[in-house]
């Protein structure tokens, strides 16, 4: 009964890697055609932490806009980081 248990447990985690994987992979093809970015989304494609593009942003490496209290990156302000 214990090794039907970690089946069924093995078997899940495959279940939920697989499936956030998938998410990851559409979400981040919409990251290519956006202007503007979130820092999650930033992140995403720069594969790097939030609080990595925080840094960035915090010693002026990337210039970010306020729309309310969310903070966007222009795109091409991505692209101007590695030239």
């Amino acid at each position: 009964m214990r090794q039907d248990k970690i089946k069924d447990a093995v078997k899940m985690q495959h279940y939920v890697l697989q499936d956030s994987t998938s998410n990851i992979g559409a979400s981040s093809t919409s990251v290519y055609n956006k202007e503007f970015l979130s820092l999650k989304e930033v992140a995403l494609l720069l594969g790097a932490s939030r609080w990595t593009i925080q840094r960035l942003i915090k010693a002026k490496k990337l210039t970010v806009g306020k729309v309310g209290r969310r903070t966007i990156i222009k795109r091409s302000e991505i692209d101007n980081l590695f030239k």
